[in-house]
């Protein structure tokens, strides 16, 4: 099984599951929405219900009140004794209590608040009436009190406020029954919507628990495949790791013993062209006079040869020894490196009149050996392939820079070595790091063809890059990224991730 089937199997989901998932948050909502709007009506019906009770009430003890202020009078007045005087001033007082009380009142019936104003400044005028006969009475004038109280005007006015009440407590009345009546419905209404809310929750319960169950049987389904590829993958790495074990013992061995061929080989072969080159010197010394012009050209091509191979046998031994015999890194000044390299290329600076510029370059963990090799390879050819006529600048330029490596941003040591000198064609950029390709015959330009690939290799083996910019009769440009963080591709690579991460980090 692939990781992409793991990843469908993971993804995959009934389409119904999102809309019974859907559905029920919906109904959630809705259920929300109906319970808060029915505590709501409910609850304002309520306050209904009571401000009405408390208008019916208040009225009802208003006109008992009156009814209480109205006969007490008459009792004074009819009875005409004084000890009636306290109880009728203590009806009076009620009676202006209520009046104070009943012109707070808030009603919820158009116009009633209209009637009940009426009411109140009525019930004042009733009020000043009883004052007023009381004055009357206490002052001896009985006869016109009692007049005062049975004229027509009085009866009108006791008339038209008993009309008012019975008006008032008529309509608080109907309001009251009709919010009883919606109470009930509203009631009525709560119930029907509980049980369906007991409904709804119920198949919501069962809705989540299905949802979950399925969900839970997917879920182990997936651990259970995934725990599969997970030992599958287990078997194929330890199997891998014993095939790379096999094959890093088996490399190791291949790598000594292809030492050890070359270092004989080296050795075999270097003593029969040190013959050759020994017996072509003698012959030369002792017989050039017996030699004709021809012969002296055949001993000096076969020195040359021989001296060609001897050079290229070492340079082979040292290309095989560059991630086999290198040395541990160490901080390496640049600026001295160079400078020490400058110094060993005095002579051909002078002779081909060279002018180097060189940027201040950092300290990096490096084979000092190795680095040395490296620019010393790049400035020598800088030089060696130079313009005829033309006076060779040789530039090395440093920058820091980030670069992608090992999938995440890293900080390299970018060197640039630029020269003006005859450059070569970009199609060609593959093959100059290639061991024994040249691009010049070995007339034009002396060498064995393997500097470049030298470089290369000493850049790999520090965990960076050697590329060039060329063009014909322009120059070259070769650029150097050496990783900040130095990486031996030849040591402990755990140890060269572990600080790539700490970096990263």
């Amino acid at each position: 099984m692939t990781k992409q089937e793991l990843d469908n199997i993971r993804k995959r989901s009934p389409v119904w599951e999102y809309f019974l998932t859907l559905f029920v948050l919906v109904i959630i909502g809705v259920n929300a929405y109906l319970a808060f709007s029915t505590v709501n009506d409910l609850s304002h019906r309520h306050r209904s219900i009571t401000n009405t009770g408390n208008v019916i009430v208040e009225i009802k003890e208003l006109n008992q009140s009156l009814l209480a202020a109205e006969l007490g009078e008459l009792v004074f007045l009819l009875v005409e004794d004084d000890t009636e005087v306290d109880p009728y001033l203590a009806a009076l007082e009620d009676l202006d209590l209520h009046v104070k009380s009943v012109r707070h009142l808030r009603t919820e019936i158009p116009g009633q608040a209209e009637d009940i104003r009426l009411l109140v400044d009525m019930i004042r005028q009733r009020i000043a009436q009883l004052r007023a006969g009381l004055e009357l009475s206490l002052a001896d004038k009985h006869e016109r009190a009692i007049n005062k109280i049975t004229t027509r005007k009085g009866v009108e006015n006791q008339k038209k406020i008993a009309e008012l009440f019975d008006r008032i407590e008529t309509r608080e009345f109907a309001l009251q029954g009709k919010l009883y009546s919606q109470m009930v419905q509203s009631d009525r209404k709560s119930r029907n919507l509980f049980i369906a809310f007991l409904v709804i929750s119920s198949l919501l319960v069962i809705g989540v628990f299905t949802i979950l169950k399925l969900t839970l049987r997917r879920e182990a389904a997936y651990r259970e495949k995934l725990q599969k590829r997970a030992d599958e993958l287990e078997d194929k790495v330890r199997q891998r790791t014993q095939e790379i074990t096999l094959y890093s013992e088996e490399l190791a061995r291949s790598n000594q013993e292809l030492e050890d061929f070359a270092f004989v080989a080296s050795h075999d072969l270097q003593e029969p062209l040190r013959k050759i080159c020994t017996f072509s010197d003698r012959m030369n010394k002792k017989y050039a006079e017996q030699l004709d012009e021809k012969g002296r050209d055949y001993l000096v091509r076969l020195n040359g040869a021989a001296t060609r191979m001897s050079v290229l046998i070492h340079n082979l031994l040292e290309f095989s020894r560059i991630r086999t015999r290198g040395k541990p890194f160490v901080t390496v000044d640049l600026d001295q490196l160079i400078a020490v390299i400058i110094d060993d290329l005095e002579v051909a600076i002078e002779t081909n009149q060279a002018v180097i510029s060189i940027d201040a370059l950092p300290s990096i963990k490096a084979d000092e050996s190795q680095m040395t090799q490296l620019f010393l390879n790049l400035l020598s050819n800088a030089i060696k392939f130079r313009k005829p006529d033309v006076t060779p600048i040789v530039q090395v330029r440093y920058a820091l820079v980030q670069k992608e490596a090992m999938n995440t941003q890293l900080s390299f040591h970018e060197i640039r070595v630029q020269d003006n000198g005859i450059g070569f064609d970009m199609d060609y950029k593959d093959k100059i790091f290639v061991p024994f390709q040249r691009l010049h015959a070995r007339d034009e330009y002396q060498g064995t063809g393997i500097g470049l690939a030298v470089c290369r290799r000493i850049v790999e083996r520090h965990g960076g890059t050697i590329d060039v910019e060329s063009a014909v009769g322009e120059g070259s440009t070769f650029i150097i990224h050496i990783p900040v963080v130095s990486i031996d591709m030849e040591g402990d690579i755990s140890e060269a991730i572990e600080k790539i991460e700490t970096q990263t980090e």
